[in-house]
């Protein structure tokens, strides 16, 4: 009886030792959850994607594709920008290129639409890596404000 606990004890450690996973890098865990579309943000999420450090780009549209704010070309740009995320997804990366795409609606993220002081969408933010070989100096996202109606969010 006294040998079979120690021995029970061993085989707990072996078997957690050999079945536990390293831990997922953000990349990784962010990139399981967006296999087939791109990430459905939050004002959370949103934090937690772009902070630095990071090694991939993020590619993030900021929209508002509920009626109720009037932006069609949010309601049309959406299956475009779905198309894009699947077809990155379903591809190889290049040179070992890390790319991430989310979406952050209006509705689910009004302290980054404050915080970043936008009135209109929909606007396109790309985030470059702050670490690795791709990283640049100068890590402000890249901003592109598409032109047509003007909607405002208020």
């Amino acid at each position: 009886m006294r040998l079979s606990t120690p021995i029970i004890t061993f085989l707990c450690i072996v078997s957690y030792a050999f079945g536990a996973t390293p831990e997922q890098s953000k990349f990784e865990k962010y990139q399981s959850l967006s296999r087939f579309r791109p990430l459905d943000l939050d004002d959370s999420t949103y934090e937690d994607l772009t902070s630095q450090p990071r090694d991939y780009y993020v590619a993030v549209i900021l929209t508002a594709t509920d009626v109720r704010y009037g932006c069609s070309l949010c309601r049309e740009f959406q299956p475009e920008w779905e198309l894009i995320a699947r077809s990155w997804n379903k591809g190889s990366e290049p040179d070992g290129l890390k790319l991430l795409f989310g979406s952050l609606d209006f509705s689910n993220g009004k302290a980054t639409f404050q915080k970043l002081m936008l009135q209109t969408a929909p606007v396109l933010l790309v985030f470059p890596p702050t670490l690795g070989a791709f990283a640049k100096v100068d890590d402000a996202p890249l901003r592109f404000d598409f032109s047509g109606p003007v909607v405002h969010l208020d």
